[in-house]
């Protein structure tokens, strides 16, 4: 695997706690901490906002995660009915953790990145809150990859932070984070992906997309 600045961050870096970054991240994503509540929180508008964007989907399109962490996600997914899902993260120690509660799954350590996966593997591939985390320089090929793998007449979808250009944000004392019209870098840095507009919009200081890919 690669490993970019922002890898190194997640993987090496200490935290606030003193253990590595990304295991502190891991640790504070209790699967029913609020995940399921009524109050607004970043995790329970992207529950409601995947419920939305794919109950019309068929219960056998293969998913994949990207930056699944422990699988809340996931967790979503099997409520819903599908059973094909796939994850990658760069945390080992959240992929052990993961595939712990969810045995059924395709679970990797991977990078966005270096897909681990065939052209045209995948009906949906998604993330929330992940592209946020990838250095403008690597962004296209991030998301290059991201429609490698998908099939023609696929599913790109996200929710990630959102500015009108590319904008420098602070997460955990440290500038690893960028918020960034996204669905337009998609579509105009990748190309051959057309915006569902029912399921795209700006939503506060956050954007939702829905692409899907030529056949």
């Amino acid at each position: 695997m690669k490993k970019t600045e922002e890898i190194k961050f997640w993987t090496e870096s200490m935290g606030v706690d003193g253990d590595i970054v990304g295991v502190e991240y891991t640790d504070g994503n209790d699967i029913d901490d609020g995940w399921n509540g009524k109050e607004y929180t970043y995790d329970t508008e992207a529950v409601k906002l995947a419920k939305e964007a794919f109950v019309d989907l068929p219960k056998d399109s293969s998913f994949l995660e990207i930056g699944c962490n422990i699988g809340r996600n996931i967790n979503n997914l099997y409520d819903m009915g599908f059973t094909d899902i796939s994850g990658i993260d760069i945390l080992s120690y959240a992929i052990g953790k993961a595939e712990t509660r969810y045995p059924d799954a395709d679970l990797q350590v991977a990078s966005v990145l270096e897909l681990p996966y065939e052209n045209d593997t995948f009906d949906v591939v998604y993330s929330v809150g992940v592209l946020m985390h990838i250095n403008p320089t690597d962004i296209q090929t991030a998301m290059s990859e991201m429609v490698r793998v998908l099939k023609p007449g696929g599913v790109i979808w996200g929710f990630e932070e959102y500015a009108e250009t590319y904008k420098d944000q602070s997460w955990r004392d440290s500038r690893n984070a960028w918020m960034a019209p996204f669905e337009e870098i998609f579509r105009k840095k990748v190309g051959g992906l057309t915006a569902n507009e029912k399921y795209t919009r700006v939503i506060d200081s956050n954007i939702t997309y829905y692409l899907v890919k030529d056949k």
